[in-house]
């Protein structure tokens, strides 16, 4: 089925937050993961963040949120975080998340920028599938928590 993608307005962010939610843990609490995200959702679409929505015929089956910021190695260049990029389980199928994502890149996400997208180390399938889209690792971010063993 053809997927068609549209910029966010506010009003979605109820049912995209549902729909992310969806996705979590079952023993997680539904209600305050889906509050959290949409928050998080009505702000980024208020504050300039672009959000999408991946749609087939009448259902949404995901959406991208991403960012544009200054490069900090070239000044005079710009980078194209994509912070988000979640496919509905059920719509998750062979060929789909590459047709949803060549079409965000070829129409919607910036020419004139390098894009950026972080991937947990835990997520092979996520790595090899951003790899098979062209993206090649550049940094290793490494955290901790002082205190904490």
């Amino acid at each position: 089925m053809n997927t068609k993608l549209r910029y966010a307005r506010i009003s979605d962010a109820p049912y995209l937050a549902a729909i992310r939610a969806e996705g979590f843990d079952p023993a997680e609490d539904f209600d305050d993961k889906k509050t959290l995200i949409e928050k998080l959702l009505r702000g980024w679409i208020m504050s300039g963040r672009s959000v999408i929505v991946f749609e087939q015929g009448e259902q949404t089956i995901g959406y991208a949120a991403y960012y544009d910021e200054v490069d900090p190695e070239n000044m005079d260049s710009m980078k194209t975080h994509l912070y988000e990029f979640y496919i509905r389980p059920g719509y998750n199928l062979p060929g789909v998340p590459e047709a949803v994502f060549a079409e965000l890149a070829g129409n919607y996400l910036p020419k004139q920028s390098s894009l950026v997208i972080d991937i947990s180390e835990a997520d092979n399938e996520g790595f090899r599938f951003w790899e098979r889209q062209g993206f090649k690792p550049s940094i290793i971010r490494m955290e901790m928590s002082p205190g904490k063993e």
